[in-house]
Formats: C-alpha cells, sequence, structure tokens
C-alpha cells in the first residue's frame, strides 16, 4: 500500500510559501525608498542587491533558528550601532592586509544592510571602496548578512563552515571565496578581532 504523502507535501507547501514570502518582502524593498536604512524598516533581513541575496537570506534564517546566529537586533539602536561598528572593521583591516594579494578585483555586499565594499589591487595595496552604491560591472561578488559577517569576524562562526552552509555565497571563481576565507581568518587574528571575540552577541566567546 502506498504511504501518506501529505506529510511531505505539506512540507514543500510551506518551504514553498517561505520562499514566496520572503521574495515579496524583497520585491518591497527595491521599491522603497527607505531600504538603504535596511535595520529599521525590513523586518525579514533580506535585499534583492544581487541575485544570491534571497539564498543567503534563507540559510541564515535557517542559522538563526538553529542558534547558530543570532538574529538583527531590531529596534536596539544602541545593539545595531555595536553590528554596524563591527562590520565596518573588514574594510579597514583589508586595506592594510597581506592575504589579498593580487587578487582580482571582487565586491562584498552585507545582504542585510544592503552596504557595498569593492576591493582591488594597487600600486601601494588594496585598494577599498567603502559604502559604494553597487559593485563595478564584471565584478565577482561575496553575499554575506552583516549577522554572520560580525560572527565571522568574532570567531563565533567558522568561515569555511558558513561557506559550506550558504551563509556566504559567492559568484565568481574558487579563488575569490578563497581570498575571503584568508581575509576573514586574518581578521580574526588582528587584535581588532580578539577584541570582537569578546563581543557579548557575536564573538567566540558569547555562547
Amino acid at each position: 500500500m502506498a504511504g501518506n504523502t501529505d506529510g511531505p507535501r505539506r512540507r514543500a507547501g510551506c518551504r514553498a510559501r517561505a520562499l514566496t514570502a520572503l521574495a515579496a518582502g524583497a520585491l518591497a524593498l527595491v521599491a522603497s525608498p527607505a531600504a538603504a536604512c535596511f535595520f529599521h524598516s525590513n523586518p525579514i533581513g533580506l535585499t534583492v542587491g544581487h541575485g544570491l541575496a534571497l539564498p543567503v537570506a534563507v540559510a541564515t534564517r535557517a542559522a538563526e533558528e538553529a542558534d547558530m546566529l543570532p538574529p538583527v537586533p531590531s529596534g536596539r539602536q544602541r545593539a545595531l550601532t555595536r553590528l554596524s561598528v563591527i562590520t565596518g572593521y573588514l574594510p579597514k583591516l583589508a586595506a592594510r592586509s597581506s592575504v589579498l594579494g593580487d587578487v582580482d578585483a571582487f565586491s562584498v555586499l552585507q545582504s542585510q544592510s544592503h552596504t557595498w565594499s569593492r576591493y582591488a589591487p594597487g600600486p601601494g595595496g588594496v585598494v577599498v571602496e567603502d559604502h559604494r552604491r553597487r559593485p563595478e560591472p564584471g565584478d565577482p561578488v561575496v553575499v554575506v548578512a552583516d549577522t554572520a559577517l560580525a560572527a565571522l569576524l568574532g570567531g563565533r562562526l567558522d568561515v569555511y563552515a558558513a561557506l559550506d552552509r550558504g551563509l556566504v555565497a559567492v559568484s565568481g571563481p574558487p579563488e575569490v571565496a578563497e581570498r575571503f576565507a584568508a581575509l576573514i581568518d586574518e581578521a580574526r587574528a588582528s587584535a581588532v578581532g580578539r577584541a570582537i571575540a569578546d563581543d557579548p552577541v557575536f564573538g567566540s566567546r558569547s555562547f
């Protein structure tokens, strides 16, 4: 006798409805003039600044539900400011990085705040452009949620596990993912990274 297929069908329907709801929220963000101020206007943590933003958002939500990541601290200005400060260290650290070498330029999208930054080789080292409106055409792109980036910098989340779980997604050659992972490891080993490790939410000693 055939098994009961109602359960699997119901779960599949729930997943489809969840993805539809996320996509609808994303489209609403595109039309909203407040999209740049994401943290105060977007309840689901999603932008559509890149095609990888939706799967990253789904993976991020799953990680929150599994207690791998803290949720966006909605409505708590001090916590939001701390999150912004922590993630803002990445461009500063990258500007004096020794691991990016002569890698081709790539851009990073922090998908919850819709913050773009770009990293390119230059005559004096790495040229960092922070708070860009968009990547350069043809740039490889790294997409990561702000909370995941903070957890990566603080050591709460391993960068290779984040890549495997889709919390960090890369459109481009494998070298881009490798250099991004090396940059995160270098940042965590810095004095700033060791300080972030003590953060009560995003640090490696927070759980």
